[in-house]
């Protein structure tokens, strides 16, 4: 029941025979409650002090709760066009009452808390209800627990998305389709024209359900993690949740936010107005800001709620993700590493000085603060621990989680020789603090990460000249790119276009490698450029090491006696949308299943894994059916709205500094920096191109 108060103050709370006379007509079978301006934002309208007079009257006559909106600046509203219907201003609607995207979330909050608290002042306890563009379960939760409103009202939320309370019940909170509070559905209804909403499907009368739209950085990250929203967080300094909504699906945030290949930042929009937004180093900001802060806050266990145990055999990202979510979902979990530290290959396969080991450990450490047991020099397969044997201390379930660290052999002459090592071997011995001579030239076998993270490694350790050898071009390189450039920019050269042929040495000892050149010709079957060796193109580089690193396989060599299928890859085979192997309760993830891949693919591995052995245990199907969102194109947003701003560049350590030690080369951005990069973001979804929207050929997404 909206009460109008404009008037005299005996005008204004006279209002006592309607809601006596509603009452009377209703009975006592119906709440009764009623809607005000918490201001009316007009000349002669009520004042917030005069509300909360209105308010407290209201409350004696018993009214069964206040819902507190706002009006709008009449001065301001903007002159209806020729031959339509009143437009905002006139008192049926307005900006105010439905804030627009210049609005903040949440705008109409202090009003409801500044009634409730006149209220409660008094003894009145009538709830309090606020509205105003509150968009996600989150602001709508934080409301209520800050006590600034009892109710969270939603209008053009739900038009968005009717499916809003659902999916924040289910802890979908990331699918809502977030209302761009446009003005898109009120200028409709301004018109009297049907109401439609903007991110809706063209073709769609009446709002989808349920319905999808996602930003490019979303759907490009494996583990979703809804990076407009943690990046929105930033520009509102609102840190310590930016970093709670990434741990929602990365718990190792501050790792991530530096090894991570930033798939996201390749599909972002910004490309095409001028650079991606530097998606990844926003991540380590916030993921670094509580790290260094001086109060920085552990969380308490999780509560153990489920009676079954899990056991994960490998405590790098893929087992370290799992072991995080089921922990979260009540189990009692526990990790069997066979190294002797935690991280996997985060811990012995990234040099220091891309991945700070203290770092890393901290991260572990509080994913063992959440309740996570990890037992370490525990191999599965020696000292008589087995899947069975698991089984038989009363673990229920068991996730394969062990990497590949095995590096394939390189089939050359003198490929045996004492100075010649595996790429994964030697970066292992250097991460565990193993002492590890290097002569003065080096020779890097290989194209990928671990190539080039071997060869700075082998600078730092005081080589001369580095070298590495690649069969291919520099655009089939699978190294990161940055981490290509700068290894380059530290003074290690890259031999493109070369195979090795023979490994020289003289009385056992190194003294070259016998290159041959190669060209690229049609694809193999993996769809790469085959290098074909050109004849007669030999040469000889002088080397006193040899290091390979042509590519790494899991070691199945555990397996033995397990009914576990094997690809003909030489990796376990499991269900795609499942991660179960063809054992009953045994699951895999990781580098195991799908070779050597990236952190942030093991983390999604992990994470589906552990939402699969939840629904195992719980006796549920394990098989989700999902759909696939569309995505909000370039062509969707009203990019007017924004200017060109330079990308923030990272910082780094000078080549010439850093070549002597292994400190971190990146140093973060400083809070100015992460707040005018996070100020980049297009917020896709958020201004949307009604222009575009008005024609019939086009559809959100297409």
């Amino acid at each position: 029941m909206p009460l109008s108060s404009h008037g005299s103050i005996n005008g204004r709370t006279a209002t006592e025979g309607v809601v006596r006379a509603v009452r009377e007509a209703v009975g006592i079978d119906f709440l009764v409650g009623a809607r005000i301006n918490g201001e009316d934002f007009t000349k002669e309208g009520n004042t917030l002090l005069q509300s909360t007079r209105v308010a407290r009257h209201l409350a004696q006559l018993g009214v069964g709760y206040l819902s507190v909106s706002a009006g709008e600046r009449f001065e301001d509203a903007e002159s209806p066009p020729p031959d339509t219907p009143p437009f905002a201003g006139t008192g049926y609607s307005g900006y105010r009452m439905s804030p627009r995207w210049w609005h903040p979330d949440g705008t109409h909050g202090y009003l409801a808390e500044a009634i409730r608290k006149a209220l409660r002042d008094v003894g009145h306890g009538v709830p309090i209800v606020t509205a105003g563009k509150i968009r996600t379960p989150e602001l709508g939760e934080r409301i209520i627990d800050q006590g600034r409103a009892d109710i969270i009202g939603l209008g053009r939320a739900l038009l968005c998305d009717p499916d809003w309370p659902i999916k924040a019940k289910e802890g979908r909170a990331d699918e809502i389709v977030r209302c761009a509070a446009c003005g898109y559905c009120s200028e409709a209804d301004e018109k009297y024209e049907t109401i439609t909403c903007i991110q809706w499907p063209e073709e769609a009368l009446n709002a989808p359900s349920p319905w999808l739209l996602s930003p490019p950085c979303k759907a490009a990250c494996p583990a979703g993690v809804d990076v407009r929203s943690y990046i929105e967080l930033i520009t509102e300094g609102r840190h310590e949740e930016a970093l709670d909504m990434i741990k929602e699906k990365i718990p190792l945030p501050a790792t991530i936010g530096r090894v991570c290949p930033h798939p996201c930042e390749e599909k972002c929009n910004r490309t095409e107005l001028d650079d991606p937004v530097a998606i990844n180093a926003l991540k380590r900001f916030v993921a670094d800001t509580r790290l260094s802060g001086q109060a920085r806050k552990t969380a308490p266990p999780f509560p153990r709620t489920k009676q079954e145990r899990v056991a994960i055999i490998g405590a790098g990202p893929a087992g370290l993700t799992a072991a995080y979510h089921l922990v979260k979902s009540g189990y009692r979990t526990t990790i069997f590493e066979a190294l002797p530290i935690p991280g996997g290959m985060l811990a012995v396969g990234i040099p220091a000085y891309r991945l700070p080991k203290p770092l890393l450990q901290t991260e572990i450490t509080d994913i063992q603060g959440l309740g996570v047991e990890i037992k370490l020099n525990t191999r599965l397969g020696s000292d008589g621990l087995t899947i069975d044997r698991l089984r038989q201390q009363g673990y229920r379930a068991v996730l394969l989680a062990t990497g590949a660290h095995k590096s394939l052999k390189l089939d050359v002459p003198g490929a045996d020789v004492e100075a010649v090592c595996d790429g994964t071997t030697f970066l292992r011995d250097v991460n565990l603090g193993r002492e590890r001579h290097v002569p003065e030239k080096v020779a890097v076998v290989g194209g990928g990460n671990v190539a080039v993270d071997a060869a700075r490694t082998a600078l730092r350790l005081g080589a001369n000249e580095v070298f590495i050898v690649y069969r291919r071009s520099r655009d089939e390189m699978p190294a990161y790119g940055e981490e290509v450039e700068a290894a380059e920019n530290e003074g290690i050269s890259i031999h493109y276009l070369a195979t090795p042929v023979q490994i020289v040495s003289k009385n056992g000892r190194v003294t070259g490698i016998e290159c041959v050149r190669t060209e690229l010709c049609e694809p193999d079957a993996e769809g790469r450029k085959r290098p074909v060796p050109i004849a007669g193109s030999e040469f000889v580089s002088e080397a006193g090491m040899v290091i390979l690193a042509t590519g790494e396989v899991p070691d199945l060599s555990f397996l033995s006696g397990d009914r576990i299928d094997v690809t003909p890859r030489g990796t376990i085979e499991v269900n795609s949308r499942t991660q179960a192997t063809s054992l009953d309760g045994v699951f895999a993830g990781g580098d195991v299943v799908t070779g050597p891949a990236t952190v942030i693919d093991a983390i999604a591995a992990g994470r589906k894994a552990a939402e699969s052995i939840d629904r195992y245990l719980c006796g549920q199907t394990m098989v989700q059916e999902t759909e696939s969102p569309d995505i909000i194109g370039i062509a969707d947003l009203d990019t007017a709205r924004f200017r060109k701003q330079r990308r923030q560049t990272m910082p780094v350590r000078s080549s010439r500094k850093r070549i002597h030690g292994f400190s971190e080369v990146a140093r973060g951005f400083s809070a100015m920096a992460a707040l005018c990069e996070a100020d980049r973001c297009l917020r896709c979804g958020m201004y949307p191109n009604k222009e575009r929207h008005k024609r019939d050929d086009v559809r959100v997404g297409g």
